[in-house]
This record gives C-alpha cells, sequence and structure tokens, in this order.
C-alpha cells in the first residue's frame, strides 16, 4: 500500500470512528431519556400518595371516637429497671419528615429500587480483571507485530514461516481461550480470543500486502473466513467486544486488500454478504442490537458512498441502484423482524431500531435520487414509487400485528415521502403542484380517518410544497400568451384551493385542540389562493378586453376591474362561510371587501384619466361603487350570523353602513365635480366669465347633492328606524354646513350664496321639524329600544 493509500484508509477510519462516536451519543441520548422517564414516574406515584394522605376532617372523626376505659386494657407487666446495664446505642436515624407527601413518622416511604453504585471490591475487580484484559490482549497484538517486523528486518525467517508462526498464534491463543472459558474464566478467555482474531486478521494482512505470498481473491476469502470465525466465537462465548472485532475487521478489509483496479461487483457484493451476517448475528443475539445495528448500518453506507463517489465510472446504473436497493431490503427486512419481535426487546433496543430505520429510509431515497441521471430517472421513480407501496403495505401489516403505532406512522411517513419524490421524478412544473395537492388531499384523509396528527404533518408538507410550487408558476406566468380563465393557472388554483379546503374541513375531525389550528391554517392558505387567483385573473381578462376591442384601458380601469372581482370573491366566501359555519370564509371575505372599499375610493379620485371623454353613470367608476355599495349591504346581511362574527355583529353592521355612506357620497361628489370639470374644459380659455360660471355652478351644485344625500339618509334612517343611517345624515349636514359657511361664502358671488344659503336653512328647519314632530314614531326616550343597527 502507497503512501496516499494509507493516508486514505486514515480518512477513512476517521471517518467511520466518526460514525461510532455519533451512534454512541444516540446511545447516550436515549439512556438519558430513559431516566427522565424513570423520574416521571417516580413523580407520578408521589402524587398519588399525596392523594391517599389522611384528611384534616379525617382525623377528627378519628379523634372523636372515644377512647377505651382502663379497665379494658390488659396492663403490661412491671419491669424494674437496673442501671448497672448498659446497651450498645444505636446508629441514629433522621427522623421521616411528617410534612412530605406519603412519609409518615412510623414507616418510611418505600422507593423503587435503584441501581446501587460500585464497591471499592467491584472496582477492583473490574479494573483488574477486566480492563487489564483488554488492554494485554492489545499488547500481545502489538508484540507480536513488532516481532514480525524485527524478524524481517534482521532475515530471521522466511516469509512462510512468519506466516506460519501467526497461524499458530492465533489457533494457540483461540484453543487457549475456549479452555479457559470452560473453566469459568469468561473474561479472561476474551481476551485471548480477540487477541488471537487480531492475530489472526494481521497475518493475512501482511501475506497479501506484504510478502505477497497469497493474491488478492484468496486473502479476500481468508479475511472472510476470519469475520466468520470472530462472530462464531463471539456469539458462542458471548462476547459483544469480538463481534466488535470481527466488524471492525470486516468492513477494512476492502481497504486492507485493495488494488490499483478494484473488482465493483466483487466489493458490493461483499459489503452485501457482510451487512447480511451482522444483521444474522443481531438477531441471534438481540442484546447487542443498540451497538451492533447503527454500527453495520453506518459503516455499509459510508462504504457505498466511498464508493460511489470516488470508484464508481457512473456507467453502469444498474450496478448503483441495484446494490443500494439491495442494502435497504436487507435493513427494511431485519426492521420488520425488529418490529415483530419488539415485545422481547428492550426500550432501548426498540428506539435505536426506529432511528436506524429513518436513517435507511432517507438515505435510500437520497442516494437514489443523487444516482438517477437524466435518461434513467423514470426508472429511480417507478423504483422509489414500488418501494414506498412496500412501506404502506408494511405499515398496514404493522396496525394488523400490533407491531406498534411508531412503527406504523414510520412506515406511513416513509411511503409519503417516497412517493412524493416519486412523483418529481415523473412530472414538473404545474402538473408536478397538481398532483402534490391531490396527494395532500388524500393523506389529509387518511390522517382524519386514523385520527393521527403524524399524518396530518405528512399532509401539512405536502400542502406546502403544491402551494410553493403554486407560487413559482404563478410569478412566471406571461398573461399575454394566456386566455382568460381556460389556462393553467385555473385548473392548478382550483385543484390547490379545492384541496385545501377539503383537508381544512376534515381536519375538524382530529382530536384536541389541533383540529382548530389545522383547519383554519388549511383554509387561511386556500382562501389566499382563490383571492391571489381572481386578481391575476382579472388583469387577463383587462388584457384580453383590450385586445378585443383594440382599446387600451388606462391603469385606473384596470384596478377598479380587480375591486370589482374583490368584491364577489368577498360575497362568495361570506357564503360560505355561513352556509357551513366556518369561521376562516367568513374573515376571508370580510377582509378583502374592506380593501376593495379604500383601493376603490384612493382610485376613484383619480378617474377618469382624459376628463373630456368622461360620460356620467356611464362609466367604471359608477359601476364599480355601485357594486360595492350593493355589495357591502349584502355582505352585512351575511355576516350579522356567521359563526366568529356573531359577537361583533354590531361592529360589522356599523363597520358595513359607515363603507356604503362613503362610496355613495364619493360617488355623487366625484360625478358632480367631473360633469362641471368638462363643461370647463371644453370653454375656450379666453372666455374666462363662463368658466367662472361654471366653477360657481360646479360648487352651488355638489352643496346641493350633498343636501339631498342628507335628505336621503335621513328619510332612510326614519322609515327603516335606524340610527346609523340618521347619524350619518346628521354628519353630512354638518360637513355641508361648514362647507357653505367656509368655502361658499367665500368663493360663490352674492346671487348663488342666496340660494345656497336659503336652501340651507329650509332644509335643515324641515329636518329639526320631522324630529320634533315625530319623535314619538322614532321612539326617542321611549320605552321601546329603537333598532341601531338595521
Amino acid at each position: 500500500m502507497d503512501l496516499d493509500g494509507f493516508l486514505i484508509t486514515l480518512l477513512l477510519l476517521f471517518l467511520l470512528a466518526l460514525f461510532i462516536i455519533y451512534f454512541v451519543m444516540i446511545y447516550a441520548v436515549v439512556s438519558l431519556w430513559k431516566q427522565v422517564k424513570t423520574l416521571k414516574s417516580r413523580m407520578a406515584d408521589l402524587e398519588l400518595r399525596m392523594q391517599g394522605m389522611p384528611q384534616p376532617g379525617r382525623e377528627a372523626t378519628e379523634e372523636s371516637v372515644p377512647p377505651p376505659s382502663p379497665a379494658d386494657v390488659p396492663q403490661p407487666p412491671h419491669l424494674t429497671w437496673d442501671s448497672s446495664v448498659t446497651f450498645p446505642t444505636a446508629p441514629s436515624r433522621p427522623t421521616p419528615d411528617p410534612t412530605w407527601p406519603g412519609v409518615t413518622g412510623g414507616s418510611p416511604a418505600p422507593s423503587r429500587p435503584t441501581k446501587p453504585l460500585r464497591t471499592r471490591a467491584e472496582w477492583e475487580l473490574l479494573i483488574g480483571g477486566k480492563w487489564l484484559n483488554r488492554v494485554g490482549a492489545v499488547a500481545l497484538m502489538i508484540g507480536l507485530g513488532f516481532f514480525l517486523k524485527y524478524a524481517f528486518d534482521h532475515q530471521w525467517l522466511n516469509e512462510t514461516a512468519r506466516m506460519l508462526i501467526g497461524t499458530l498464534v492465533t489457533a494457540a491463543l483461540l484453543g487457549l481461550g475456549s479452555r479457559w472459558h470452560n473453566k469459568g474464566l469468561p473474561i479472561f478467555a476474551q481476551g485471548l480470543f480477540g487477541a488471537g482474531v487480531a492475530i489472526g486478521y494481521l497475518t493475512v494482512y501482511a501475506s497479501f500486502n506484504f510478502y505477497h505470498l497469497v493474491p488478492q481473491p484468496v486473502a479476500l476469502l481468508l479475511m472472510s473466513a476470519m469475520t466468520v470465525l470472530a462472530f462464531w466465537v463471539a456469539i458462542r462465548h458471548n462476547s459483544l467486544a469480538i463481534s466488535v472485532l470481527g466488524w471492525a475487521g470486516g468492513y477494512l478489509t476492502p481497504f486492507l486488500l485493495s488494488s490499483e483496479n478494484p473488482n465493483d461487483i466483487g466489493l458490493l457484493g461483499y459489503i452485501a454478504l457482510l451487512s447480511a451476517g451482522l444483521l444474522w448475528v443481531i438477531r441471534r443475539k438481540t442484546v447487542w442490537l443498540p451497538w451492533l445495528l447503527p454500527m453495520t448500518a453506518g459503516a455499509t453506507y459510508l462504504l457505498y458512498v466511498v464508493w460511489f463517489a470516488f470508484l464508481s465510472r457512473h456507467d453502469q446504473w444498474w450496478m448503483e441502484i441495484l446494490f443500494l436497493t439491495l442494502y435497504w431490503a436487507l435493513f427494511t427486512w431485519f426492521d420488520t423482524i425488529r418490529a415483530d419481535r419488539g415485545q422481547h426487546l428492550s426500550e432501548t433496543a426498540q428506539i435505536v431500531g426506529r432511528i436506524v430505520a429513518g436513517v435507511n429510509s432517507g438515505l435510500f431515497v437520497s442516494l437514489s435520487y443523487a444516482a438517477s441521471y437524466q435518461e434513467y430517472e423514470k426508472w429511480d421513480g417507478l423504483l422509489l414509487l414500488s418501494a414506498g407501496v412496500l412501506y404502506f403495505w408494511l405499515s398496514y401489516i404493522a396496525d394488523k400485528r400490533r407491531w406498534g403505532s411508531a412503527e406504523a406512522i414510520q412506515y406511513r411517513m416513509s411511503a409519503f415521502t417516497y412517493a412524493a419524490v416519486a412523483t418529481a421524478m415523473f412530472f414538473s412544473g404545474a402538473t408536478l403542484g397538481i398532483l402534490w395537492a391531490i396527494e395532500a388531499a388524500a393523506v389529509a384523509r387518511m390522517g382524519a380517518v386514523r385520527q393521527s396528527r403524524m399524518d396530518w404533518a405528512a399532509a401539512s408538507g405536502l400542502a406546502f410544497l403544491a402551494f410553493w410550487m403554486w407560487i413559482d408558476q404563478s410569478a412566471s406566468i406571461d398573461i399575454t400568451q394566456i386566455w382568460p380563465l381556460l389556462n393553467q393557472q385555473t385548473l392548478y388554483s382550483g385543484v390547490l384551493a379545492a384541496s385545501l379546503a377539503i383537508g381544512g374541513w376534515w381536519a375538524r375531525h382530529l382530536p384536541g385542540k389541533t383540529r382548530t389550528m389545522v383547519s383554519r391554517a388549511w383554509h387561511a392558505v386556500g382562501a389566499f389562493t382563490l383571492l391571489y387567483w381572481i386578481s391575476f385573473q382579472s388583469d387577463v381578462w383587462s388584457f384580453y378586453l383590450e385586445k378585443v376591442a383594440n382599446h387600451t384601458w388606462a391603469e385606473t380601469d384596470e384596478r377598479l376591474w380587480t375591486v370589482i372581482a374583490w368584491l364577489l370573491y368577498a360575497l362568495v366566501m361570506a357564503w360560505i362561510g355561513s352556509r357551513f359555519r366556518l369561521a376562516v370564509p367568513v374573515w376571508a371575505g370580510a377582509g378583502p371587501y374592506v380593501l376593495a372599499v379604500l383601493w376603490a375610493m384612493v382610485l376613484g379620485e383619480g378617474y377618469p384619466h382624459d376628463v373630456s371623454t368622461f360620460v356620467p353613470v356611464i362609466n367604471i367608476r359608477f359601476a364599480a361603487f355601485v357594486c360595492l355599495a350593493v355589495g357591502g349591504w349584502l355582505l352585512k346581511r351575511q355576516l350579522q350570523t356567521a359563526p366568529g362574527i356573531a359577537p361583533f355583529a354590531r361592529w360589522v353592521s356599523l363597520t358595513a353602513h359607515v363603507a356604503i355612506f362613503l362610496l355613495i357620497w364619493e360617488l355623487l361628489s366625484t360625478e358632480t365635480m367631473d360633469v362641471f370639470d368638462r363643461l370647463i374644459v371644453s370653454v375656450q380659455p379666453s372666455k374666462t366669465h363662463t368658466i367662472h360660471y361654471y366653477e360657481n355652478l360646479q360648487q352651488l351644485s355638489l352643496s346641493g347633492v350633498w343636501l339631498l344625500y342628507s335628505i336621503a339618509l335621513m328619510v332612510i334612517g326614519i322609515i327603516r328606524r335606524v340610527q346609523t343611517v340618521r347619524m350619518a345624515s346628521i354628519v353630512l349636514f354638518g360637513i355641508t354646513i361648514l362647507k357653505i359657511f367656509i368655502l361658499d361664502l367665500s368663493f360663490l358671488d352674492t346671487l348663488y350664496r342666496i340660494f345656497s344659503f336659503i336652501g340651507l336653512g329650509l332644509i335643515l328647519l324641515s329636518v329639526s321639524f320631522v324630529y320634533q314632530r315625530y319623535k314619538d314614531v322614532l321612539q326617542l326616550g321611549g320605552d321601546k329600544k329603537e333598532h341601531v343597527d338595521g
């Protein structure tokens, strides 16, 4: 072996050591978890004892029983005390605290047996009898290695004699170990066995690499024989240390016997046979599972990754996938055996087995995806899909044979993951997102039937993938290349929203408080999907109408179309929430409506883009404002009895009234102003008198419109007995008064001032008369309570 190969071997040994440390840490964490569980159990026992303590009332009852008379109680014989007799004093014990839960003065509280600490004699026996034995075996192996090196340097013996000495020492140590084991010294015998196996490995390695006495196939066969011998000795004499030594020798063999032209099939096949043998050993000795199983899985996949990264030529895809599938199948098969015999295994072995099963599943899907080249991607997808079906079948078997809920859930999680990855290998783009959304709904249904939170976690993960793909696809769509509604984005959005809506409905069957959170989260994402879709489609419609009519819309016109689309969305969502008693659609309808009203009012101030082409009433602004006003009234009636809104019905009604009032007020004002602005623009700039006439008439008409709108609100409020409408009328009267007294008084000519003030006075006096004349009809100050929200 040259220097580069030796350095690579050291690097691999270091990585292998890291794997071992990783699994040792897992074992330590599991042990700590068991200790915490034991402490929790003991705390539960103490709480039960606290519940069983005597209560003050019970003590009072016992004290109320009269004591027996002295005549009824037999008196003990009279004893005299001899002061000359002394007795040894017993060591004092702390008096139990009677206030401690479950502890009384006469009897100490029973406690669970804890593992006693080692005594001084036990520590001495451990160090002198076991640790020194292990160190002595290692020293013997190193000493024989130095002897062979010294004999080689001084030409004492030829190569064949040296190998024969190593073989004889190996046989002698194994024989002595068997003899001393039979005589009742198993620990001492284990040291001899370990030294014998190690020297045997060293002898075979030296015969191949240093002396070239045997070819590589023969050396591989001898190394394999030493590994089998090590495991046979370990099983027969119940020695975990020897089994670890055999494990190390077995997995180091490919590096020790490496050559310039490696045999890929031989290497991967050897790893498969070694893994199968180790799994058979673990099956025979299940007590070794927490150690040997993670070490075997880690070493197997580490060797495969090293081969795949540095030695594979990537021109034999079938070899990479075949052996990877073989390794995965071996550990999956063993996991089914472990799950079937779970009741006979320790809790630590069960946890470590589940961790290894999860790592095996994750490494298989990751490495198979990494090995999938473009021309073989569909075959890899088919392989993963088949593996997912197998995992789903194993989850069914786990439920049927009652292996445990943890195993069934783990198999289902693997099945869902494999199905998602396989789908990504077959499809892409919007098609992939649609299939992920359908899979999310199917998994959600399964989770609802099983009432499994883990299934819902998997369904949420699939839904998130579908939603993320939907965002990516929506951002890359060119509206100039698609038709309105009849496009892929509509199909994608519809399937995704339907999956989220149905999944959110099924989430209501989950136990505990989880159902509310999951259901609302799914419905909220679905509502956002529909809102974005309807906004996007409104832009597509605007572009399509411009293309058909050969007319360019102003930006304000396009945004007003979006406002109308938001109104339709709000009405539909509010109806769904009221009909199916769902809170999220209700708020999803109320929120966009408020945004639509605010945006419409902002856009209305900038309309029209060209006042010379303005047509009163017959325009997009008028249509949008009227639709929003009518829609607000319909939305108010739907939301008053909707779930989650009923406690706020008064504020919902008030908000709707305010929105309708502001919409109509701005609509009347802007329409009036734009009519006269068009007249002013049509007049030649030199005709200042005419322009001044139109400006006076504009302000007078605006005041008159406000007064008429106030009167209309007052009439509606009186007839419908709606206080909020009458209050809005009074507010508008106040604004009109301020306008007339401040703006009109300084701006209008004398004649227009006369008409403005006389009209204002007559209207206000008429309103005052109505309030005074019909106060009993309005029930102002009466016994009956008036409707305040209509």
